[in-house]
């Protein structure tokens, strides 16, 4: 079980996704599907999620489609993932709404029920950057700059489950004042996903989960494979917060 240290450049204060692959051929485009699909990396490629599993887990509640028919999907309670209330068939192809994918999506054989290893964490902080208002070189006030990215750096032990790899699992953060809170809270703040070997990136964007983060003194998180299996959550550790002077 080795450490990997994970970071993540968050641009929260700007809305939308990360872009998807740019790489273009003039006769035949790629195919990619949206960020909607758990387990997905941050270009969106096919052959990343593809076979989808019978009980493939999607992020939110996305418009999909298979046999002629729309897939009613539930909340994976405490999550904002969703998964099939009846499982996908074998064979059967699936179409996400601007997905890029003109045949649909296969889906085959698996139903992963097993839930990924508990991970630990071994060093987590909080990167935030301000701007100095004032004359002469003398700061005469400071605020926080929403414009710019911050920073989140986690380190942990941990190993993938049955099916995928710990970099294929998606990792939800949990946060609080007190190491119990973190332990305790019945619902995610956020969720990462690797985009490379110790490289997290966020897909929302959210200006909340920075609040979140400025307030939290603790963090736990939990690994959730492609059917939205959760681990155990991790023992809390301390949350540090550091300050980076934007001029």
């Amino acid at each position: 079980m080795g450490t990997r240290a994970l970071s993540l450049a968050m641009a929260l204060a700007v809305a939308g996704y990360v872009s998807l692959s740019s790489a273009w051929k003039a006769a035949v485009p790629p195919s990619y599907v949206p960020l909607v699909v758990l387990g997905g990396d941050a270009e969106g490629t096919l052959d990343r999620i593809e076979p989808l599993l019978r009980n493939q887990a999607f992020i939110g509640e996305p418009e999909i489609t298979s046999q002629g028919a729309r897939v009613e999907l539930e909340r994976i309670e405490g999550t904002p993932f969703f998964r099939p209330v009846e499982l996908l068939e074998p064979g059967a192809l699936v179409y996400l709404r601007g997905a890029f994918a003109p045949s649909g999506i296969v889906v085959g054989e698996i139903i992963d029920e097993l839930p990924p290893s508990r991970p630990s964490l071994v060093e987590a902080s909080y990167l935030r950057f301000y701007e100095q208002h004032g004359c002469g070189g003398v700061p005469e006030s400071v605020s926080f700059d929403d414009s710019l990215p911050g920073e989140l750096f986690i380190e942990f032990e941990g190993d993938g489950d049955d099916h995928a790899g710990w970099d294929s699992l998606t990792y939800l953060i949990y946060v609080g004042e007190t190491a119990s809170e973190a332990a305790m809270s019945a619902a995610s703040i956020h969720y990462l996903i690797a985009e490379s070997e110790g490289r997290l990136v966020d897909l929302e964007r959210e200006t909340s989960l920075m609040h979140a983060l400025e307030n939290a003194r603790f963090v736990a998180i939990e690994a959730v494979d492609r059917a939205g299996n959760r681990s155990e959550r991790s023992a809390p550790i301390e949350l540090v917060h550091r300050l980076g002077i934007v001029n």
